[in-house]
């Protein structure tokens, strides 16, 4: 009467949310380094032919850098504020 492959396994159920999580985490992580990038080549270019005796091109790649960094370290050496990571349950 009880046939194990037709009752609910929360188990596999979360195992497959949780994979689909890394893998959305780790999409949008590399649009965000391929934004930076883009985005700071077309500023260098815009700081090359307005203002080429001050490089303010530095301080917003190194403010933007940091903070992907920061969420490159938050997503493989930190909890990234997912619910999956509390292992309290």
């Amino acid at each position: 009467m009880n046939e194990p492959g037709i009752f609910h396994n929360p188990q596999k159920t979360r195992m497959m949310k949780t994979t689909a999580s890394v893998a959305r985490g780790n999409i949008r992580l590399k649009r965000q380094a391929i934004r930076y990038v883009v985005i700071c080549l077309f500023l260098f270019f815009v700081n090359l032919y307005t203002s080429p005796h001050y490089w303010w091109v530095a301080w917003v790649a190194g403010g933007w850098g940091l903070d992907l960094l920061l969420s490159v370290l938050f997503r493989y050496f930190g909890c990234d504020e997912e619910p999956t990571c509390d292992d309290t349950k």
